[in-house]
């Protein structure tokens, strides 16, 4: 009787042992799958913040490259205004010279008819 007793104890406390077991086993695979799910929330919230972090890094250079750009078409656009006022600055001079050196043969030649 008393290895019966024994036996039924040992079973039942097979019995419970591999219940238990199951329990803390699903138990910790739950608890992992929670883990995991959250690091990757975690890593998907960091690869979020980079990803706008580098988003906002090209909008900036974007803008940085638009405005030097438009800064070079400005100073162009400047360049072209100076050299197209000094061409016609050059180009009145000379037609004030000629104008002057045609009074001057008129004068020349009025002055050899009389």
């Amino acid at each position: 009787m008393y290895r019966s007793s024994w036996k039924s104890f040992g079973y039942a406390l097979g019995v419970h042992l591999g219940q238990s077991l199951n329990i803390f086993q699903e138990k910790q695979k739950k608890q992992q799958l929670e883990e995991a799910v959250n690091h990757r929330k975690r890593s998907s919230r960091l690869a979020m913040k980079e990803s706008e972090r580098e988003e906002a890094r090209m909008i900036a250079q974007r803008q940085h490259e638009e405005e030097e750009k438009q800064s070079r078409a400005k100073r162009m656009e400047a360049r072209h205004q100076r050299e197209e006022m000094e061409r016609l600055r050059r180009e009145q001079a000379r037609e004030q010279r000629r104008l002057e050196r045609e009074a001057r043969e008129q004068s020349r030649h009025a002055k050899t008819e009389t």
